[in-house]
């Protein structure tokens, strides 16, 4: 784990598996890597990525938690599902800027949450693949798609991923509107 956190420290992009689907992520501190990641994807640059964060704890330190937000993270973190609040810190989700929102997720992966414990920055994190294509489902996978231009995590227990996005729903203005359907059902 100590070589992916010094990939990250010094700008370079991790692959992981988790809970839902492969994903990919760099500093989220870090507008050049940001832009790295998004440029590696081929992702349009308007289309800002959500954080993800070692427990629910965190979460206070990077979003506004109105009391729709807490509800519906009281019942589904962590989990697979992302909550889009108003940013509290500036975490670039695009390349372009910080954003006023920020889709933040605690994923129900205990090696992955203590990875996510060891870092110093909000891990932006995306689906593992090209944008538009489907998610990568393995190490093979990341290393023909990818090749060197990015570090794979292993982690020591073979987590078993549902194969299923997070599901996305924005309750930043104190309502609840879902923004992509995904491994959770509201």
């Amino acid at each position: 784990m100590n070589t992916a956190v010094n990939v990250l420290k010094t700008g370079g992009i991790i692959v992981f598996k988790t809970d839902t689907v492969m994903g990919m992520g760099v500093n989220g501190f870090d507008k050049v890597a940001v832009k790295k990641l998004f440029d590696l994807k081929k992702r349009d640059y308007e289309k800002p990525v959500s954080i993800l964060l070692p427990t629910i704890q965190k979460v206070f330190d990077y979003g506004i938690v109105n009391n729709i937000a807490f509800n519906v993270i009281k019942k589904y973190f962590p989990g697979a599902i992302t909550c889009i609040l108003r940013a509290k810190k500036c975490v670039f989700t695009t390349p372009n800027r910080c954003g006023k929102t920020v889709g933040i997720r605690v994923p129900a992966f205990l090696e992955l949450q203590e990875f996510l414990s060891l870092l110093e920055f909000p891990l932006v994190a995306t689906s593992a693949n090209i944008s538009g294509s489907l998610p990568l489902l393995d190490k093979n996978d990341v290393k023909k798609t990818f090749g060197e231009s990015v570090y794979y995590l292993d982690f020591g227990y073979n987590m078993r991923m549902s194969g299923v996005a997070s599901t996305v729903v924005d309750c930043s203005d104190g309502e609840i509107r879902i923004l992509r359907k995904g491994s959770v059902v509201l």
